[in-house]
């Protein structure tokens, strides 16, 4: 119902009362202002309720954009993070792994067959202490012969054995002047040794002599010979 119609029927029930057309007529214009002034109001509160509503709305559109960029944000910094700690594991791993094989290629004298064999077999491994403890374990089994500090210490010794041999049959030789009864035929290996006698001072001869003789054994006993 519009105003208009509202006031008529206002007028209308106001003369059925009798009333006077100058009191209808006061009347009628407080209503009409009053009308006017609730349905000011009335639209003022609807616009405000819009505004609030479309403000709201605005906020919501804002908040979830907000939302959406920092999800994208959120994606973004966690593919850098994975990618960081996977190019981190990495080269840990291939620092593991190098760390790993010095250990064993200073521990084992190593064919390139054997690093290749270590290689694979350390690839195989994980991380952890006990995994590599348990594979060094095996190696020093199936290993001992090439372990490098069991061949020095093997090789000093016969070194030493072999230089106390030589002694030995060169001190009975120069000594007894008899023939030396063991695995070698003295005399033989003499023979077939290379000769590289000079001439010498006469005050020299006998200790030059002795040198002479100790290169012929050297030359002629082998290890096999010595130890056999």
């Amino acid at each position: 119902m519009d105003l208009e119609t509202l006031l008529s029927e206002i007028k209308a029930s106001l003369t059925e009362k009798k009333f006077s057309e100058e009191a209808i007529a006061g009347m009628t214009a407080t209503f009409a202002d009053a009308i006017k002034q609730k349905d000011n109001e009335y639209k003022a509160s609807l616009e405000a309720a819009e505004q609030e509503k479309a403000e709201i709305a605005s906020a919501k559109e804002e908040l979830q954009n907000s939302v959406e960029s920092i999800k994208e944000e959120l994606k973004t910094a966690q593919e850098r993070i994975a990618s960081f700690e996977a190019d981190k594991k990495a080269e840990e791993a291939v620092a593991t792994f190098n760390a790993r094989m010095e250990e064993i290629d200073s521990t084992y004298d190593l064919e390139e067959s054997d690093n290749s064999f270590i290689a694979e077999k350390i690839k195989g491994l994980d991380d952890s202490e006990e995994s590599f403890a348990s594979f060094k374990e095996e190696l020093s089994v199936f290993w001992a012969s090439k372990n490098k500090e069991a061949k020095a210490k093997q090789e000093e010794a016969i070194a030493a054995r072999v230089e106390a041999e030589i002694e030995k049959r060169l001190n009975s030789t120069s000594e007894a002047s008899e023939e030396v009864t063991e695995d070698v035929d003295v005399e033989a290996a003499l023979e077939n040794a290379e000769a590289t006698e000079e001439s010498l001072p006469n005050n020299n001869e006998a200790q030059a002599s002795k040198t002479t003789l100790k290169d012929k054994f050297a030359a002629a006993f082998s290890r096999e010979n010595i130890l056999g």
